[in-house]
Order: structure tokens, then C-alpha cells, then sequence
């Protein structure tokens, strides 16, 4: 093969004149018409007939659009205008693709293939290897698409079909909206399909809802707008057992065609994704949010999940209704109230509420089982502030101990994280002194700031949030250092977090007080037995050191 450079290119340093150019008759550097061996044994040799475009050539996994001619002894055995083959997959004889590989796109090349390279190309030839002298092939490379291994061992393949300018990826919390079918590999019918029906829009799905688990793994490496096909292992896909409901085989290859419609994000309000709100709208100009004495006005309907991508059941529709945030009103879930505090006037939401967030354990009557989680459409028209500012000293205390008396209504039916926050939000209503308040509603504002702190080290010790009940008794006892309940609540939260020597003083300061209950007896018993395991510990961790 002519390796040498060519005279006509400038040395390093001089610069490329116009008469220096290649003449495109001449033979180009890269080695166009000569023979280069592929292989140590020369049982592989490509000759380029035509140059390709560009520097790249494909490499697996990819997916590579030939056209080719073979022929024995100048004989032209068969001829394929454009074929696909998956490099990598033994799809073509080896010696080919050794060839393919070095090409570049739109690159013609003849190359001769003898002996084992030949292997795989036998049912193509209509004879076998044995036989065969050696084949001479005529190449053209018209194309390649390269195809997303994603874990790098041939379990989830991704290979685009359509694509579009790629923008972020989902996360697992974000839904997207997307038309899918899948099938067995290589067969002809699909086992499943959604969005391509007549009439049909795509499905609505949360990422992390979406099985089998390797097409949730696909998911993540899309973006919106684009269409692709993924191939899954039985290992991604429905095991060794397959799945009889789908009529998929054990161990059986699937493949899913995906088109991604659109991906919205998902803004988690409560940290462990027991409110999911997906924003239909955007907020524009307005920023005000509701709070707590907020009565918003809003159109929503209401329905409970169901086990499919399109099984919800709507149960409930209002085409406007006022939501007090704050009153006590069980027809409305923590959720959605969560959800409105997080909405600006005109906006519109989706907003997934799970059952610790919405009906619980108990359901709502023949509407909602037990366990179910809610999804709510709603839409913002309005909400009226509760002024504090404009409200007089007398007005502040009444509005704050109306909020604290709706929490004592959650706490009492053991909704404790919406009692907490209604004893949060009464707090924060008389947080800040008032000049021009009597001493009476001093008084009066005061013994609900420490009702409110004591409720919420109650609902802390209800969560069992110990360290949190433990700030808001030592809130209470800066202003009241005596008080009984503060000691108590205390007390109990030390023994839970084994501040023992703590826990002892607490109780002893409220024997010292004649605060000497059934309940203060029982907890110096349990503080006394926890003791004594304890110090028993101490004893033989000391022996066996």
C-alpha cells in the first residue's frame, strides 16, 4: 500500500497555495485504489473506490445502512440496494465488518474476504464457508446511526429513530407524556400499546412508574420531542419467567417503540413525595401566594389513582369553590391545601397527594379506599388575604386562637403534621409584639404562643421527632421555666434520645412542685428501668474491654 506523503502538500510551516490543491482525478492520500490488508494474514483486503466524507466511522453498537454486491468468481451472486445490519451482532460476516468499520460515510470500497472471515455469510452465498475460494464484495456505506448501550453490556439498547434538539433529560419524579408499544423481538405483533390507538393522546406516566424496568432506564436517556426504539434483555424486561399476561416467553428480548410528546418537572412540597405538583401554567407577573386564613377560590376535580396509565376515576368536580386554609374542613386533604400555598393567582396544576396526605388509612366513604392516593386538576381563579397587618391587637389574638383551635380538631382525629402546622401558622401571628395592645390581650396572646409551642412539642413527640419536641419545650421554658407540661414533654423526648441525667432532672423538678401523677409516676418508672439496663451495659462493656 502507497503510504508515502504526497509531494504537492506544503511542508510544516509553509503556507497552501491554490496550485498546491489536490487535482480531483489524482488519487487521494488516504489510499484510494490501493489495495490495504485488514487482517495479519491477508485473508481481508479493502480496496476504496470512491472516497467517504468526514473523519468518523462507525464502531459498535451501531446500526449501519449498506448497500452491496457479492461475488464468486466474478460472478454476481447477490446484491442488496440498502440493508441494515447491527455491528457487533455477528449480522455480517466478520471479514466485512472488519471492512465496514474502517469506512467512512458514503465511502465505496471492493473488498475480498477468504476463509473463517467468511463465516455468517454462508446463508447469503447459498454455500459454505468450506467451499468457498473467496468472495469479493463491492461496498458503499450510505449511513450509520450510533445506538445508546446504556449500561455498556448489551442489556438496554436505545437507537433513535427521530430526534430533535436535545434538551434536559427526565428525573425520576417528572412526568412525561409519551405514546409507546412493545413486542417481542422480531415479532410482528405488540403485546401492549398506548397513544397509538384512534383518537388516542399520550399517557401521562411519573418515571419512576414506568415498567418494565429497563424502559424506565430508557426514559431518562431521552428528551422531548424525539422518538426512539429500545431494546431490552430478559433481565431488563420480564425475566426468566416472562409475563403471562402479556404473553411475553421466558427470557424472551423485547423491544418498545417510545416517543416522548413532553416532559414537565415535578416540584416535590414536601421533601419525601407525598405532594407532586406539575405546573400547567406559568405564573407570569404575579408572585403572592396564599397563606394560612387565605380563602382561595379555585376550580378542581378530584379522582383517585388508579393501578393503569389511564385507571384514575374522578369522583368529585367543582367548577368554583372557597377553600379556607386553615379551617378545619376534612373534605379537603392536607395535599391540596399544600398545593394552593404553592400557586399564584390564574395558574393551573396537577397535583398527586398520597394517602398520608390526603384520606389515610381510613379512605372517604364509598369515594376513596383505604390507601389510595388522590390527583387533583385545579385551577386558581382567586384567593382573599387575611390582613393581619390591618388587624388590631384584640383581632390578631382572636384570628391566631381560631387557627390554634383547628389544630386541636386535626390533633384530636390524629392528623398531627396538619395540627402542627396550624399551631405553627397561630404562632407566627402573634410572633411579633404589638405596641398598642392592652395588658389583658398581652396576657391573652401570650398563654396562646405557649399553648401553640407546647401542641407542636406534642405533635413532634406524636412523629416522633425528638429532638424537635425538645427546641419547642425549651422555647416554652425560657419564658416559663416551671412550666408542668414543658418539663413533662421534655422529659419524655430526653428518655427517648437517652438523656437520661436530663430526663431525671425534669421529673424531679416536677415531683419538687407536687406534680406527682399517674403520669409523672409512670414515666419516672419507665426513666428508672431504662437506667438500670443501661448502667447493667455499662458494667459488662467495662469487663469484656
Amino acid at each position: 500500500m502507497a503510504t508515502d506523503r504526497p509531494s504537492n502538500l506544503p511542508m510544516e510551516g509553509e503556507v497552501l497555495r491554490e496550485e498546491d490543491l489536490l487535482d480531483p482525478t489524482e488519487k487521494l492520500w488516504v489510499g484510494q485504489g490501493d489495495p490495504k490488508s485488514m487482517t495479519p494474514d491477508g485473508a481481508v483486503v479493502k480496496t476504496i473506490i470512491t472516497p467517504g466524507t468526514g473523519w468518523e466511522k462507525p464502531f459498535p453498537p451501531c446500526e449501519v445502512a449498506v448497500r452491496i454486491q457479492g461475488k464468486v468468481s466474478g460472478e454476481i451472486l447477490f446484491e442488496e440496494q440498502c440493508r441494515r445490519y447491527m455491528l457487533g451482532e455477528e449480522q455480517l460476516c466478520r471479514g466485512m465488518e472488519i471492512a465496514i468499520r474502517d469506512m467512512r460515510k458514503g465511502e465505496v470500497a471492493k473488498v475480498s474476504v477468504k476463509g473463517h472471515y467468511l463465516r455468517g455469510q454462508a446463508e447469503l452465498l447459498g454455500t459454505s464457508v468450506e467451499e468457498e475460494p473467496g468472495v469479493e464484495f463491492e461496498v458503499e456505506l450510505l449511513s450509520w446511526i450510533v445506538i445508546n448501550d446504556v449500561f455498556k453490556e448489551g442489556g438496554i439498547m436505545i437507537k433513535p429513530i427521530q430526534t430533535s434538539l436535545p434538551t434536559d433529560k427526565p428525573t425520576d419524579l417528572d412526568m412525561v407524556y409519551l405514546r409507546y408499544r412493545g413486542r417481542e423481538a422480531k415479532s410482528d405483533s405488540f403485546f401492549e400499546s398506548e397513544g397509538f390507538g384512534e383518537g388516542e393522546g399520550p399517557v401521562r406516566v411519573q418515571v419512576k412508574r414506568i415498567r418494565p424496568r429497563g424502559l424506565q432506564v430508557a426514559v431518562r436517556e431521552m428528551w422531548k420531542g424525539c422518538t426512539f426504539w429500545v431494546t431490552l434483555s430478559h433481565e431488563y424486561a420480564f425475566g426468566p419467567h416472562g409475563d403471562s399476561k402479556r404473553k411475553v416467553k421466558g427470557e424472551a428480548k423485547v423491544e418498545y417503540e417510545v416517543e416522548i410528546v413532553d416532559v414537565r418537572p415535578i416540584v416535590d412540597l414536601t421533601n419525601d413525595e407525598g405532594v407532586l405538583v406539575e405546573y400547567l401554567s406559568k405564573p407570569g407577573l404575579e408572585v403572592r401566594k396564599p397563606t394560612e386564613g387565605c380563602v382561595c377560590s379555585a376550580t378542581y376535580s378530584t379522582a383517585v389513582e388508579g393501578d393503569g396509565p389511564r385507571a384514575a376515576r374522578e369522583f368529585e368536580s367543582f367548577t368554583s369553590r372557597e377553600i379556607e386554609i386553615g379551617k378545619f374542613d376534612l373534605d379537603i386533604t392536607d395535599g391540596l391545601e399544600r398545593a394552593l400555598q404553592h400557586m399564584v393567582k390564574g395558574q393551573s396544576a396537577l397535583v398527586h397527594v398520597t394517602p398520608a396526605y390526603a384520606y389515610g388509612e381510613e379512605g372517604r366513604g364509598g369515594d376513596v379506599p383505604p390507601n389510595k392516593a388522590i390527583e387533583y386538576r385545579v385551577h386558581l381563579l382567586d384567593w382573599k388575604e387575611a390582613e393581619t397587618k390591618s388587624m388590631t391587637a384584640e383581632e390578631k389574638v382572636m384570628f391566631a386562637n381560631k387557627i390554634k383551635d383547628a389544630g386541636n380538631s386535626f390533633f384530636n382525629i390524629g392528623k398531627f403534621q396538619r395540627s402542627y402546622q396550624r399551631y405553627s401558622a397561630a404562632y407566627q401571628i402573634l410572633e411579633v409584639p404589638d405596641s398598642s395592645e392592652s395588658p389583658e390581650t398581652r396576657q391573652e396572646g401570650e398563654a396562646i404562643k405557649i399553648s401553640c409551642l407546647l401542641n407542636m412539642a406534642a405533635c413532634e413527640i406524636k412523629r416522633n421527632n425528638w429532638k424537635e419536641a425538645i427546641a419547642k419545650c425549651n422555647a416554652v421554658l425560657k419564658v416559663k421555666s416551671s412550666h408542668p407540661k414543658a418539663l413533662f414533654r421534655r422529659a419524655s423526648a430526653y428518655i427517648e434520645v437517652e438523656r437520661f441525667v436530663e430526663a431525671e432532672q425534669d421529673l424531679e423538678a416536677l415531683k419538687s412542685m407536687g406534680n406527682e401523677d399517674k403520669a409523672v409516676q409512670a414515666l419516672s418508672k419507665k426513666l428508672k428501668s431504662l437506667m438500670r439496663e443501661h448502667d447493667k451495659g455499662c458494667v459488662f462493656k467495662d469487663i469484656f474491654h
